[in-house]
C-alpha cells in the first residue's frame, strides 16, 4: 500500500516519463488499473505517469482496457488521494472515451474481469479473422473442365437443398493443385459468406513435418473466435466442438497440401452448407462419405503456352518453335513454366534461345528465388518404399516422356534379374 514515487523509478533508459511511453508504444494492448490516487506528477507537466501512459495508448491507436476500483465501505483510507478532485476528473475522463470499463472491489473480482474483458477482444478479433485464402493468381491458366465440374457441382448442390460434396485434388507435384483450389475458392466465396478458410497441412513441404489433426483443428477453432485456454484436450473433442460450431454455418475450407485420409477426416465439417477443397500427392480413397476427385494432370500444350506468355510477355515476340520446345522440355508443368518465366523476365539481356539452353542442362534447378523443381520432387521421394525409389530411379534411364507397363518391368526388377543385374 505504500506510494511509489516515480521520480524515484529506475527506467532503464533516460527519465521515467519518455521511457513509459515508448514501452506503452510496443504493447499490443493497454490495459490500465485505477484506484483513487491519481499518482506521481510528470515533472513540468502537472500530470500524473498513469494519465501520460494512457494519452500515449489512444495517440498509438491501441486497444485500452480499463478497470477503476469501484467506492466500497471498507475502502483502506490509504488509498485515497487528497487531490480527490483531481482523481475524480480523470476517472470521468476515462468513462468519457467510450471504452471497455469495468469496476472491481477485490482482487478476485478484478482477476475475473480482466479475464472476460481480454476473452472478449480475443473473440472480437477471430470473429474477423475468417477469410484466409491466398491471393488468386493473376496467371490461371485453363483447367476449365476440372474448374467447372467443381463449381457446376457445388451450384447444383444448392440447388438440390444444400448438400455441397467433398472435392479432393489430386496429381504430381507442381502440377498446380493449390492454385486450382484457390482459384475455385475466390469463384465460390460469396455461396460462403460465413467465411473462407485456408489450412496449409504441411505434408510435403521442406523443413516441416505434416501438421497433427489436433493442431489444425485448435488453429480453425480460434479463427472462429474460440478461446485456446477452452479447448478440448483430445482429438476427438476438438472435431466435435468443430462440427458444432459449423452447424448452422456456411464455410468454405481449403485443406491444402493434405499427407493422408487420416490427417483430413478429423478436420471435415458435419453440415451440408459447408464446401471442402482438400489438395494432396496422393488419392485420398478413404475419406468418409461422398467425395468427388479431380484427378490434375499437366497442362495441355496450348494451355501451357498461354500461361507461360502471360508471365512472361516479351516471349510473344520470340519464335513460337522456341517457345514450344521450351515448354516441352518443361513437361508441360504449371511449376516449371512458372519458374522458367521468371527467370527469362529477371534476366533482361537473355533471349529464348539463351533460356533454352540454360533449360537443357539444368532444367531441374532452374529457380526464382528459393524454390526448384527438384525440390518440389524431394520430399515425395523420401516418402517412397526402397523397390519404390528403385523403380522411379530406373525409369529415369527411358529417353522418353511416356512408357508402357511391359517396358517398365523391364526396367525394373523383374527385368534386371533375367541379366542378373541387382
Amino acid at each position: 500500500m505504500a506510494p511509489v514515487d516515480m521520480r524515484y523509478f529506475a527506467a532503464r533508459e533516460g527519465q521515467p516519463a519518455p521511457y513509459c511511453r515508448r514501452r506503452v508504444r510496443g504493447c499490443d494492448i493497454y490495459v490500465a488499473l485505477v484506484g483513487f490516487r491519481y499518482g506521481s506528477l510528470v515533472p513540468g507537466e502537472a500530470i500524473a505517469y498513469t494519465e501520460v501512459e494512457f494519452l500515449e495508448a489512444t495517440v498509438a491507436g491501441l486497444r485500452r482496457l480499463v478497470f477503476l476500483l469501484d467506492e466500497s465501505p471498507d475502502l483502506p483510507t490509504e488509498l485515497v488521494d487528497p487531490a480527490r478532485a483531481t482523481v475524480d476528473a480523470f476517472r470521468q475522463r476515462l468513462l468519457d472515451a467510450d471504452l471497455i470499463v469495468a469496476r472491481f472491489t477485490t482482487a478476485d473480482a478484478l482477476e475475473l474481469r480482466v479475464i472476460q474483458a481480454l476473452t472478449q477482444l480475443a473473440e472480437d478479433d477471430t470473429a474477423g479473422v475468417m477469410c484466409t485464402l491466398p491471393a488468386d493468381t493473376t496467371a490461371f491458366t485453363g483447367r476449365d473442365p476440372e474448374l467447372d465440374h467443381i463449381l457446376g457441382s457445388v451450384v447444383g448442390a444448392a440447388t438440390a437443398g444444400g448438400v455441397v460434396a467433398i472435392h479432393a485434388i489430386d496429381g504430381m507435384p507442381g502440377v498446380g493443385k493449390t492454385a486450382l483450389a484457390v482459384h475455385a475458392a475466390h469463384r465460390l466465396a460469396d455461396r460462403f459468406p460465413d467465411g473462407q478458410l485456408f489450412v496449409d497441412l504441411y505434408a510435403h513441404t521442406p523443413g516441416q513435418t505434416p501438421t497433427a489433426p489436433a493442431a489444425a483443428l485448435a488453429a480453425l477453432l480460434a479463427a472462429d473466435g474460440v478461446d485456446a485456454r477452452y479447448l478440448p484436450d483430445t482429438l476427438d473433442g476438438r472435431a466435435v466442438l468443430w462440427r458444432d460450431r459449423l452447424a448452422d454455418k456456411k464455410v468454405l475450407l481449403v485443406l491444402d497440401n493434405a499427407a493422408s485420409s487420416d490427417q483430413v477426416a478429423p478436420l471435415l465439417p458435419g453440415h451440408f452448407g459447408c464446401l471442402v477443397l482438400i489438395t494432396s500427392r496422393r488419392h485420398l480413397g478413404d475419406l468418409p462419405g461422398r467425395v468427388e476427385h479431380v484427378a490434375l494432370d499437366v497442362l495441355p500444350p496450348a494451355e501451357a503456352r498461354e500461361m507461360f506468355l502471360t508471365l512472361a510477355p516479351r516471349a510473344t515476340s520470340d519464335p513460337p518453335t522456341e517457345v514450344a520446345e521450351l515448354l516441352a522440355l518443361a513437361g508441360y508443368l504449371p511449376l516449371a513454366i512458372t519458374l522458367l518465366a521468371k527467370a527469362y523476365t529477371k534476366h533482361r539481356v537473355w533471349t529464348l534461345s539463351d533460356l533454352l539452353a540454360e533449360t537443357r542442362t539444368r532444367l531441374l534447378s532452374v529457380t526464382a528465388e528459393n524454390a526448384t523443381i527438384a525440390a518440389a520432387f524431394d520430399l515425395s521421394y523420401r516418402y517412397l518404399s526402397a523397390a519404390e525409389q528403385r523403380t522411379f530411379q530406373r525409369l529415369g534411364l527411358h529417353p522418353g516422356t511416356e512408357i508402357e507397363a511391359a517396358a517398365t518391368a523391364a526396367l525394373t526388377t523383374c527385368g534386371f534379374q533375367r541379366w542378373g543385374i541387382t
